[in-house]
């Protein structure tokens, strides 16, 4: 029943219902029995990213605080999991204005995903594009577009000719 609750809750996220995956997400937190599992971490990760949509920053870093510690915890510092959490915590840093952490957490999130080699590769696309995004509300343009292009190239490598418009 969890993993229904799961798959349901991230399909209504997928689609925009974001109030009706809160209510699931709250229900399958309360039926997870272990609080330190990846599952559980990957039920806060959703959430937040629920929150981050709903621009509701303060619960989706309450969120996010939890998803990448466990993930830390769980798996360490070089993780695919911890690399996208990075990302995230990015991106919720880029949306408070809060540039300088913004761009430690997309460096950190660049060096695991550079280091786990091409199992990576789409990971370390979208945080360039997160960084893309962070120099483009800097007015850096130059540096969004290099970014950007950094991204799109890694999007054509790893997926092919025609998912360029990904990036």
């Amino acid at each position: 029943m969890l993993s229904f609750l799961i798959r349901l809750h991230r399909y209504l996220y997928e689609i925009g219902d974001y109030d009706t995956s809160l209510q699931l997400v709250y229900a399958a937190s309360a039926a997870c029995d272990d609080k330190d599992s990846s599952r559980y971490a990957n039920l806060q990760n959703t959430s937040g990213a629920c929150y981050f949509d709903l621009n509701r920053l303060q619960d989706c870093r309450r969120d996010w605080v939890i998803a990448l510690s466990i993930q830390e915890r769980r798996f360490g510092h070089d993780v695919v999991k911890v690399g996208y959490m990075m990302r995230n915590m990015g991106n919720l840093e880029t949306g408070c204005g809060r540039y300088d952490e913004a761009m430690e957490l997309f460096t950190r999130a660049v060096s695991i995903h550079l280091a786990l080699g091409d199992s990576a590769a789409a990971q370390l696309a979208l945080t360039y594009l997160s960084i893309g995004r962070l120099y483009c509300v800097q007015g850096l343009y130059d540096e969004a577009m290099k970014t950007l292009a950094s991204s799109e190239a890694l999007f054509v490598r790893t997926f092919g000719a025609e998912t360029h418009f990904m990036a």
